[in-house]
């Protein structure tokens, strides 16, 4: 029995050190246990860059797969990680993802909701973006028959598209279908080289 008990506490502590205390302490353990092994859910580490820190943790967040990062997915904050990755070395927190939820060892990206004021922006839809040039583009009309292209820098991912803050006003209206053939002509006018 006291064998067992020192298993039991072994095993304990190695979640609390490798999960933290927020994971461990939940009333519903062996069921979050079994959904993560499952892969019903998952349990994602996200980390700042070195450097960087948050005075308070975040409220939430939303993570996608690195090679897919207009695909994000809204995280659950589930704490801080008890302990510092060894390579990027930056303040750490574990999220949940109960939609969508990754294989086990995806790499991955994550945006941290704050809190605080919130933004002014525009959603701009998925289908209205373009790239081209390493650049991400949307097309404005300004006027009847007439369109004028746009860098965008997208930097907030949603479910639906992208939170553009700088650049675009609410009222401007944006081309959602048939981006890309404005593109093509314009590329062809000026010889696969717009100005």
């Amino acid at each position: 029995m006291k064998r067992d008990q020192i298993a039991t506490d072994t095993a304990h502590w190695r979640l609390v050190s490798g999960w933290g205390k927020p994971v461990v302490n939940r009333p519903d353990l062996p069921e979050f246990v079994r959904s993560l092994s499952a892969v019903e859910t998952a349990l994602v580490r996200i980390d700042l860059s070195l450097g960087q820190a948050l005075a308070q943790p975040p409220i939430g967040g939303r993570i996608a797969a690195l090679a897919t990062p207009e695909q994000p997915a809204e995280a659950q904050l589930v704490g801080p990680v008890p302990v510092a990755d060894p390579q990027t070395q930056g303040q750490g927190f574990l999220f949940l993802l109960r939609k969508s939820p990754l294989p086990p060892g995806t790499a991955v990206v994550g945006w941290l909701a704050l809190a605080g004021e919130t933004a002014s922006g525009v959603l701009v839809p998925r289908s209205a973006l373009l790239r081209h040039q390493g650049q991400a583009l949307v097309y404005l009309q300004v006027s009847d028959g007439l369109f004028q292209r746009k860098e965008v820098e997208l930097e907030h991912p949603t479910e639906s598209g992208w939170f553009v803050d700088e650049g675009l006003k609410p009222q401007q209206k944006i081309v959602v279908t048939g981006a890309q053939q404005l593109l093509s002509e314009e590329l062809k006018e000026y010889g696969a080289e717009p100005p």
